[in-house]
């Protein structure tokens, strides 16, 4: 208290007094002797007469009278504010304290009915931007601005799907044609924007003379886009026609240049020599094309020279001189089997024949004429494999560095094997070697153990000496 002694309006020098609400006191059990006071005065007087009473007849009379006796004391106690002690049923209690409880009858427990209630909103994909208010209130010229933004964007949209779409537009032929196309969407909507366009670009002059014009170009526009389905369905497919006419005019086209370059490179091919697009197992591979020019270049610049051109008509003329020998020798060959049987027969007989054979042919004998058929039959079926000779000719020398390189492969190998021969000698040398060593050196530390053990013995036996002495 000596923090408010300094206060003019604290006074330390009086009693403290406390006043506290007066609480009515229950009414003692049956039986019981002692007498409360609920209040003062007249209240505490009546409390007093009615506990002597029950007193006095507590034991007299039936249950019924006490009975109306109690039910007489509970009324006036009810009149003068004394709690209620009369029970309710269970459903009354809970339809009365339900709703200032909020506890449900599905909840387990008193603690789910005390948590949070989360607050559910109604979902919907609509939303407002402004009030109804704000929109009823909206001008003629902030409405053509947004009607303007609307457009752009569904054009943008639609261009996008447009984009999407001509990849499957083969696919979405074959479909529904009710549906309109997203071109023919996009065709209105910038019919839409440019009619708007035109709305905004008018002059301020004719505001009032062109107002229903407007309005009336609005309406339309809007109208047209809202029935472009049913109402331009015809021009859309008739686009739609047009469009596919193109792509395939545009295939045509392309395949038409494809067959006029395939022609040209078969030209080409021709020319150049390389006509055959496969080539057999059994031909020899074709040369590149710049190497035959610079061969054939240089074969022209010695046909050129007089003194190439001698020797080649030297050589051609032995050619044909051994040419005409073949051919004088093939004659005589293929006429002497009609003669066959008679030279055999003069072989036979033993006659003379040396005159007759001087004048005559040689004959030949049968072995050499077996011979001679094995050679026609082996040259039969040489001659085919003749043009394939140069090219296995080529392949031949350019395999001789493999070989080379094999063989050299080979002998390198042949040499490791030695030399991997001659490590695994060594190794086997340098381990029994180490086995030696180890065996020794086992052997000299025993030896050398024993040697220290003798000396140890010798010290103390000389010390054992030394001691004694």
């Amino acid at each position: 208290m000596s923090k408010f002694s300094t206060l003019p309006d604290i006074d330390l020098t009086s009693v403290d007094v406390y006043e506290t609400a007066s609480s009515p006191e229950l009414k003692p059990s049956k039986g019981s002797r002692s007498t409360g006071r609920i209040g003062s005065g007249a209240g505490g007087r009546d409390s007093d007469v009615s506990t002597d009473e029950d007193e006095a007849d507590g034991g007299a009379g039936s249950p019924s009278q006490r009975r109306r006796r109690r039910e007489r004391k509970a009324e006036e106690e009810d009149g003068r504010g004394v709690i209620d002690k009369k029970g309710i049923g269970s459903d009354e209690a809970r339809m009365r304290f339900q709703g200032s409880t909020e506890v449900q009858r599905g909840e387990s427990s008193l603690s789910q009915s005390r948590r949070k209630k989360d607050t559910t909103y109604i979902d919907s994909d609509i939303y407002e931007l402004e009030a109804a208010s704000n929109r009823a209130s909206e001008t003629p010229l902030a409405r053509l601005r947004r009607l303007r933004l609307e457009a752009e964007e569904l054009e943008q949209q639609l261009a996008a799907q447009a984009e999407t779409e001509a990849s499957t537009d083969g696919a979405a032929a074959n479909g529904t044609t009710a549906q309109p196309s997203p071109e023919a969407l996009l065709a209105q909507v910038r019919a839409l924007r440019v009619g708007l366009g035109n709305l905004n670009g008018a002059s301020a002059d004719g505001k009032d003379t062109m107002a229903a014009s407007r309005v009336a170009d609005a309406r339309s526009l809007l109208q047209a886009l809202e029935n472009g389905s049913t109402v331009n369905l015809d021009a859309r497919a008739a686009d739609t026609k047009a469009a596919h006419s193109g792509a395939a005019t545009a295939a045509v086209t392309g395949s038409t240049a494809l067959a006029e370059v395939e022609e040209r490179l078969a030209a080409l091919e021709s020319i150049v020599g390389s006509s055959q697009g496969v080539l057999e197992e059994t031909q020899s591979l074709p040369r590149p094309l710049l190497p035959t020019l610079a061969r054939l270049e240089h074969l022209s610049t010695l046909l050129n020279q007089p003194r190439h051109i001698d020797a080649i008509s030297k050589r051609i003329k032995i050619l044909v001189s051994e040419l005409d020998r073949v051919y004088e020798s093939r004659k005589k060959l293929a006429a002497l089997p009609g003669n066959l049987s008679s030279t055999v027969a003069t072989l036979n007989d033993g006659k003379s024949s040396s005159k007759g054979g001087e004048d005559a042919a040689t004959p030949l004998d049968p072995i050499t004429l077996s011979k001679l058929d094995d050679l026609f039959a082996l040259s039969s079926r040489v001659q085919p494999l003749l043009p394939l000779a140069p090219s296995l000719l080529a392949r031949l020398r350019s395999l001789s560095s493999l070989h080379s390189s094999a063989s050299q492969f080979s002998s390198s190998l042949d040499s490791l094997k030695t030399s991997q021969g001659e490590l695994k000698s060594g190794q086997e040398e340098a381990k029994k070697a180490l086995s030696s060593l180890e065996e020794s050196m086992a052997g000299n530390a025993e030896r050398v153990k024993g040697n220290l053990d003798v000396v140890m013995k010798r010290m103390e036996d000389l010390d054992k000496r030394l001691k004694a002495l």
